[in-house]
């Protein structure tokens, strides 16, 4: 499955488009700003806002018919009461403007950049990310739909600074749409085996290193865990590594670690058909880490990033994992499997312990579809955030921010531990007690065990991974929530580095 069209051609020029250059030029205004304040050379469209019939509502439209000394069309996009100092509010504004230009069937549109006060790289940065995701807005489009082929930003920054940023936001869109387009394949297209393939593919595309273990080479390593949740299944479970070095081998080295469940059955611990039916998304995680490493090798981050993703099907079977089965794990814990439908912390904890003795890595990050019970507790709007270090933390949820993809950090108390004890085994997969609560905290505590010592964060994005319909910056279905912030994070480290 792949989202229709192509990426549109995206550029950054300072100053203002010339009107007879694009057949759509777009600008902001803000609630209660009179038409005066639009840029000179579009003050003759100012008509709607001085009679009242636009009144700059934020996500409300007005569509212009110029010429003459006007473009052609001019689409005003309210941005509601306050300036645009925060940049998620920018990415929806350029998201709608896009949408916009795609229902008018134009090809080629300028963005003017709306004011605001924070970092104008920021805001350019957000524009182009909103632009190329609100270009690219259907799964499926009639032949005749015309495609967005050019989008230009104009705006007050040096044609240098402006083109990095802007390439910045157009790196993290496609990011967006490579974990959407992954997430939306049809689980009998996209086993273990195929998503190792596409992840061989992405490596060969970058330049990056790629190693995909086998059922055998599984066996052998040691990862035991990611070898039972698979064993229920037809198509045996991969092992995959994607390896980009940026750096010369000098930089910050990062690990990455996405759940890949490519179907999600429950196991025996089976789920009802309602629950099961876009189990198929549980590979989101694993779709977030690749498309984000992806964007590090385009960037050209002078990081060292690795990408693990332990992927299986979680299906019953003759060979299946079984409620009270006690199996071993990379990390040398053994656990007590009380819930089949808990599968993905167990090949989780395999990649963290994998990962914390070969990669070495100074930053460990997981993304996983991991708990419905964080849906519970953050609602559709923010993902929940773990972390075993406080500045880490906050490094985090600030490029969750500026990404767009707001998390929440919850608690990792080692009063929580005592839930997870086991009579037979180290640990159990899930609460000792149903009464317990907490589902999405203990399964972060589960992984917890598996890090050491090693700075990690963990996001459960099971609340925010897939839409029930369209919004903002996409259509209904996987929503590719966990590249953008990832990679806006590796960005910002990136930055440091150099």
């Amino acid at each position: 499955m792949a989202l229709v069209g192509s990426i549109p051609n995206l550029i950054y020029r300072r100053g203002r488009p010339a009107p007879a250059d694009f057949p759509l030029v777009v600008a902001a205004l803000t609630e209660g700003e009179p038409a005066s304040s639009l840029p000179d050379f579009l003050k003759g469209a100012g008509a709607p806002a001085r009679l009242g019939d636009f009144r700059g509502e934020e996500m409300e439209t007005s569509l212009i018919y110029g010429g003459g000394d006007l473009p052609e069309r001019i689409l005003l996009v309210g941005l509601g009461k306050a300036a645009p100092s925060e940049t998620i509010l920018v990415r929806r504004w350029a998201g709608r403007a896009a949408r916009e230009a795609r229902r008018v069937r134009v090809r080629r549109l300028a963005i003017v950049l709306p004011k605001g006060a924070g970092a104008e790289t920021r805001r350019i940065a957000a524009c182009a990310h909103g632009a190329v995701l609100g270009a690219r807005f259907a799964w499926k489009e009639k032949e005749s739909a015309p495609e967005i082929e050019e989008i230009a930003i104009f705006g007050g920054l040096s044609e240098t600074d402006g083109s990095r940023a802007a390439e910045e936001g157009l790196r993290i869109a496609e990011a967006v749409l490579t974990a959407r387009r992954l997430a939306m394949t049809p689980p009998n297209d996209l086993s273990p085996a195929a998503l190792a393939a596409e992840a061989e593919r992405i490596a060969s595309e970058i330049g990056a290193d790629a190693r995909v273990m086998d059922e055998k080479e599984i066996a052998k390593e040691g990862l035991l865990s990611l070898l039972a949740v698979g064993s229920g299944s037809a198509n045996p479970p991969r092992f995959i590594r994607v390896a980009y070095d940026g750096s010369g081998g000098r930089g910050p080295a990062i690990g990455l670690v996405g759940k890949g469940i490519t179907f999600d059955s429950g196991g025996l611990s089976l789920k009802s058909p309602e629950r099961m039916v876009h189990m198929k998304y549980d590979m989101s995680g694993a779709a977030a880490v690749l498309a984000a490493t992806r964007g590090a090798a385009l960037l050209r981050l002078p990081l060292r990033v690795t990408a693990l993703i332990p992927s299986a099907e979680n299906m019953p079977g003759p060979h299946s994992l079984r409620p009270g089965d006690v199996i071993a794990s990379y990390g040398g814990l053994a656990v007590e499997v009380d819930n089949t439908d808990a599968e993905g912390r167990l090949l989780l904890a395999d990649g963290l312990a994998w990962a914390v003795k070969n990669v070495r890595p100074d930053i460990l990050i997981d993304v996983a579809t991991l708990t419905g019970a964080v849906k519970i507790a953050l609602g559709r709007h923010a993902a929940g955030l773990f972390s075993n270090d406080d500045s880490l933390a906050e490094e985090v949820a600030r490029a969750g921010d500026e990404s767009g993809e707001r998390v929440w950090r919850l608690p990792l108390w080692d009063v929580y531990d005592r839930e997870l004890k086991s009579d037979l085994a180290d640990l159990r997969n899930v609460a000792r007690s149903a009464e317990a609560g907490g589902a999405s905290i203990l399964a972060a505590k589960f992984l917890h065990r598996f890090v050491e010592k090693t700075r990690w964060a963990h996001l459960d994005i099971a609340g925010v991974a897939w839409a029930s319909g369209d919004h903002d910056l996409g259509p209904g279905g996987p929503t590719g929530f966990g590249a953008a912030l990832l990679l806006a994070f590796l960005a910002k480290r990136g930055a440091a580095a150099g």
